[in-house]
């Protein structure tokens, strides 16, 4: 069942992050202005924004099946696309923008439904869920950083068709494989669950929470550290790469290396959350030292070295697969908390909030380091990242709420 879905987000996500890598590609080779970043992003935050409604509409469903169905909407949706490339006269980059907005909704329902999925196996086992969520991330940043981004990169100008039907293929094989793994999960259905891992003393089990105890929580798994975090990572995000791919000869061809880069941290950061699950506030509280001090030393970076220079492109590539592996390890220890520390409705209610929290951060932090101009120069965007990581931080001593029935 786990490795069923697991491989149908593997398939799924393939295809979605090639298309996602296509709208940087078409700007570091500019054929779209810079402002469609923060555009495109601010749509899916806006509606990331909603994930407590998701949750509350998805928690006494079954999320296998729902992901079954997000599969199929996106199937078609490329389908449409497609059919309109190649039967109209519109031009194929205005098929393809109406498309990434129209699919944009797709990944929210898929983060919610995924993460309540990941609780259900937490109520087995913690080293189960937290084996699943390591397996998840990593295969994000093999897949999306390392492989689908650059390729969506290098196709920005001359083959969105393509990259439409790749998305359209990779989304066939996530629906087969996610069906398949629906059927093996309702052959076992009957099964009593063994029973759940006693939470950590500082974290019970709640079920639900009022708004008030939610904004006051604090631990990994709450949702003012997922709002922090996606804002300080956000700032820089993105634009780091587009500024040091501008000042090189050939600038596509550098931000897919960077891209590759970056997959390569994130596809390594996930391991880095094993240790640091051991005591989930310990371990995010050295993992957020970390992400400070790649943030520092592409500060140096930026002011020590020339623009355009082998010797730049070369510490940048090293420190974004150093900055990726710690946001993609903190990412893994915040889901995995939330996963054993809540229950049932409980649960759904923090992943939504936490969601949302962090929908709210991206947005703040994609308009922010665009207002900073962190494209032209990043200095200021980068003391920003770290000063909003440092208030993460001190979030991070777990309080709960009051245990409900």
């Amino acid at each position: 069942m786990r490795r069923y879905m697991a491989a149908g987000l593997l398939a799924s996500l393939s295809g979605s992050f090639v298309v996602a890598g296509v709208i940087p590609g078409a700007v570091a080779a500019g054929a779209l202005s810079i402002v469609w970043l923060p555009v495109i992003q601010s749509v899916e935050t806006i509606e990331d924004m909603s994930s407590p409604a998701v949750a509350r509409l998805l928690r006494d469903k079954d999320p296998g099946r729902v992901l079954v169905a997000c599969e199929a909407f996106d199937a078609l949706a490329c389908i449409l696309a497609l059919a309109l490339i190649y039967t109209t006269s519109i031009h194929p980059a205005i098929v393809f923008i109406a498309y990434v907005l129209v699919a944009s909704a797709i990944p929210l329902v898929v983060d919610v439904a995924e993460e309540l999925f990941t609780g259900e196996i937490a109520r087995i086992s913690r080293g189960e869920a937290l084996r699943f969520n390591i397996a998840i991330y990593a295969m994000i940043g093999f897949t999306g950083s390392l492989v689908a981004k650059p390729l969506g990169s290098l196709l920005a100008t001359a083959a969105l068709p393509a990259a439409l039907a790749i998305n359209l293929c990779a989304s066939l094989a996530g629906l087969l494989l996610r069906r398949r793994s629906v059927r093996s999960l309702s052959t076992i259905a009957g099964a009593p669950y063994e029973s759940a891992p006693s939470p950590e003393p500082d974290e019970p089990a709640h079920a639900t929470a009022s708004w008030g105890e939610i904004a006051r929580a604090a631990g990994p798994g709450s949702p003012v550290v997922s709002g922090l975090l996606a804002c300080s990572t956000t700032v820089v995000t993105g634009y780091l790469a587009q500024w040091v791919a501008h000042a090189m000869p050939h600038p596509g061809r550098a931000l897919a290396a960077l891209l590759v880069a970056t997959g390569i941290g994130a596809t390594a950061g996930p391991y880095l959350a094993r240790p640091a699950t051991t005591n989930f506030t310990t371990g995010a509280r050295l993992l957020l030292t970390a992400r400070i001090a790649a943030l520092g030393a592409i500060l140096a970076v930026a002011l020590t070295t020339s623009a355009g220079s082998t010797v730049r492109f070369a510490w940048m590539l090293l420190l974004t697969a150093c900055f990726g592996a710690t946001v993609m390890a903190s990412s893994v220890v915040q889901a995995t908390a939330r996963q054993v520390q809540y229950r049932g409705h409980g649960l759904a209610q923090m992943v939504g909030w936490s969601h949302s929290a962090a929908a709210a951060g991206t947005l703040v932090g994609a308009w922010s380091g665009l207002a900073l101009g962190v494209q032209r120069s990043p200095v200021a965007g980068i003391l920003l990242a770290a000063v909003v990581a440092l208030l993460a931080m001190a979030r991070l001593s777990p309080t709960s709420p009051p245990h409900r029935t």
